[in-house]
């Protein structure tokens, strides 16, 4: 599955305030939602089972907003209530998974869950690849045996590349972009304890005492990527044109044009794109995600405010899923053409609608950060769950018009 990964960080922003942007494209039909898992507390000795594992629960866990796909236990990205990020995608590496690791997935949701800060993400994650081991995501292809992980918080950055019982990250310093091509090569802050000794006996890696290259180690051939690495260097290329300028609106088309690059994005399914400003962890500080879907280079984003409800068409429940704005637009995709008079037609559309949700998340975030100062936290669940549902009307609405124009179409040229 296609993924790219981009963060900023406050020096390279416009306002001093971290970016932080996913996109990752799904198999065929699947559809995606959003979930919303509230932090608890959990007694001693209380445990969670994924597949063959066992778990054991912190004693607390943090409220996550995330994404994922059907039947997936974990997260393609999210962010929790302490303004942490995160985002997963599957890397190309030659090194086997674990029968019965973590996916990468699991590992985004674990440390939202349990993690305040990126460093303290980064340390849960790497103790828990030391403990369970890295296996390959499922739907992916057979060279996709790896995953690549973005963390980030107001004030930190991390890029991590995992691939069965090895790991290696990577502090970011400015800007960061991440793909499916393994990037650390020397440069790592801190790698898995077992790598060196493991390349240097399977003749991987000369035992002369110099710094192990992790992706020379554990990468595929970079010769036989030219895709990975192209993409690779248009992203790190767009952040570094932009340093010091990069805003919201700029992580979006970023992601947009990077997605577009990619040629099996429009055959592989729909994607879901994550774009996020961590601010201050101050008391007034008020999370607000905007969550992206996009099909046949048609794409649209949501903003999510984290203290809200997600109604459930956002959530793709079973029953709401046909309502659901991922699902009206991957339908829509489906019987257009990029380029042809109707999608540019849809392009516009969304582009004015895309305008609107703009300015009415201005205006809502100003009354929600009052209420958040106010220390009115039943008033501001109350008012961010009927921003949601107003957001979520808007979408259907254009979405259906836009579906319900193309079918009549479609039918009056039948009879002819």
């Amino acid at each position: 599955m296609g993924c790219e990964m981009l963060v900023a960080l406050g020096h390279a922003t416009v306002d001093g305030s971290t970016r932080f942007g996913h996109t990752r494209t799904a198999l065929h039909d699947a559809v995606t939602g959003l979930r919303l898992t509230p932090g608890r507390c959990y007694a001693p000795g209380e445990a969670i089972a994924l597949r063959s594992l066992q778990l054991p629960q912190p004693r607390q866990t943090w409220t996550v907003l995330s994404c994922h796909m059907p039947s997936m236990w974990g997260a393609v990205h999210g962010i929790n209530e302490h303004g942490v990020a995160a985002g997963t995608g599957s890397l190309r590496t030659r090194v086997s998974g674990c029968p019965t690791g973590l996916l990468g997935s699991d590992l985004v949701r674990l440390v939202l869950e349990r993690a305040r800060s990126a460093r303290q993400a980064v340390d849960t994650l790497t103790d828990l690849s030391n403990r369970y081991g890295i296996c390959q995501e499922l739907g992916t292809s057979d060279k996709e045996n790896g995953s690549a992980i973005l963390l980030a918080d107001e004030r930190e950055a991390f890029a991590v590349e995992l691939t069965g019982p090895y790991w290696a990250y990577q502090e970011v310093q400015e800007t960061r972009f991440l793909g499916q091509t393994c990037t650390i090569r020397q440069d790592w802050n801190r790698v898995s304890p077992n790598l060196a000794a493991d390349a240097i006996a399977q003749k991987r890696w000369p035992d002369d005492g110099s710094k192990v290259d992790f992706a020379g180690v554990v990468g595929e051939d970079l010769t036989t990527d030219e895709f990975g690495l192209r993409q690779w260097g248009q992203g790190t290329l767009l952040l570094a044109e932009q340093h010091g300028s990069i805003d919201t609106p700029f992580l979006r088309r970023t992601l947009q044009e990077l997605q577009e690059a990619d040629e099996q994005s429009v055959t592989r399914g729909s994607s879901v794109h994550l774009v996020a400003r961590l601010g201050s962890r101050s008391e007034e500080a008020l999370h607000v995600v905007w969550c992206g879907i996009s099909s046949a280079n048609l794409g649209l984003y949501l903003p999510v405010l984290l203290p809200g409800d997600l109604p459930a068409p956002m959530t793709c429940s079973a029953e709401q899923r046909e309502a659901a704005p991922g699902y009206l637009l991957h339908q829509l995709g489906r019987q257009l053409s990029p380029g042809d008079e109707d999608w540019n037609t849809a392009r516009e559309s969304l582009a004015r609608l895309q305008t609107r949700l703009d300015q009415d998340c201005e205006e809502f975030r100003a009354e929600a950060s009052t209420l958040k100062q106010q220390g009115d936290a039943v008033e501001l669940q109350r008012q961010a769950s009927l921003f949601h549902q107003h957001s979520l009307e808007r979408c259907q609405e254009v979405l259906q018009d836009l579906l319900g124009h193309v079918t009549q179409e479609s039918r009056v040229l039948a009879t002819y």
